[in-house]
């Protein structure tokens, strides 16, 4: 059993939602969804996500909890939490890191928000927590398992492209 597990209900208007797993969806998580309260606790770190907010989506993706929100003039965000044996606030500052450089080299990626001490991730017990804008764009692939197939051939690819550029500038970062 895990320690630290946030208890309460699943934040409201996200819904209940299970996870993936091995064969599909399966209804129980690994880890509970965020709450409204831990949310709040969240964003009180992090000074440019206007708040209220209201969750609108909980993701299905093991080994984390993510969440979007939106705020009051439906600007989106997307909170992730992760426990401190998958991911500590030291890994994500180091992911964070190879991100902005990959966006300095040209590639598209969303960055993380930072926290009034400017750092990408904070962390409280044993979770760590990262927030981002919400890329532009309908993800297609939000509620679809990782190993499963591109839709199309041209979707396909299209992440071929872009994980091309991603290897060209990961050849600069040390």
């Amino acid at each position: 059993m895990q320690t630290g597990v946030p208890n309460g209900p699943v934040a409201e208007g996200a819904g209940a939602v299970g996870q993936f797993g091995v064969h599909g969806v399966q209804t129980q998580r690994d880890w509970p969804c965020l709450t409204q309260a831990e949310i709040n606790a969240v964003l009180a770190h992090y000074p440019s996500v206007p708040t209220p907010v209201t969750p609108v989506w909980n993701s299905m993706r093991p080994f984390s909890a993510a969440v979007k929100i939106i705020d009051e003039s439906s600007t989106g965000f997307l909170i992730k939490r992760h426990h401190t044996s998958l991911r500590s606030v030291a890994a994500l500052h180091e992911e964070h890191a190879f991100m902005h450089h990959l966006a300095h080299a040209g590639v598209p990626v969303c960055l993380p928000l930072t926290t009034e001490t400017g750092a990408t991730a904070w962390g409280n017990d044993c979770w760590t927590y990262e927030v981002f804008p919400l890329a532009p764009g309908h993800d297609l692939y939000r509620d679809v398992m990782s190993w499963q197939p591109y839709q199309t051939a041209a979707h396909a690819y299209a992440a071929g492209q872009v994980l091309a550029k991603v290897h060209d500038a990961a050849r600069q970062y040390t």
